[in-house]
């Protein structure tokens, strides 16, 4: 997956370093689950790179939030 360079949002918590670093895309994979969801939805890799991270944060959100939560069109 490659870099992305995000406007940095400081969550300092375990939960957060949790989500933030766990890898989406299994390493041995031949087609990683990032490159699969660029190509299925027609973005660039960094672009789809943000929309995991973004993911990630509503992840976050949904367990600290303590009420519902609605995803982002690309989240969902």
């Amino acid at each position: 997956m490659p870099k992305v360079d995000p406007v940095v949002v400081t969550l300092p918590t375990p939960l957060w370093e949790r989500l933030r670093d766990y890898p989406i895309d299994d390493p041995g994979a031949g087609f990683p689950f990032s490159r699969r969801l660029a190509r299925e939805n027609g973005w660039s890799p960094d672009y789809a790179a943000r929309v995991i991270l973004e993911y990630k944060r509503f992840l976050y959100l949904c367990a600290e939030a303590g009420h519902p939560v609605t995803p982002s069109d690309e989240v969902d």
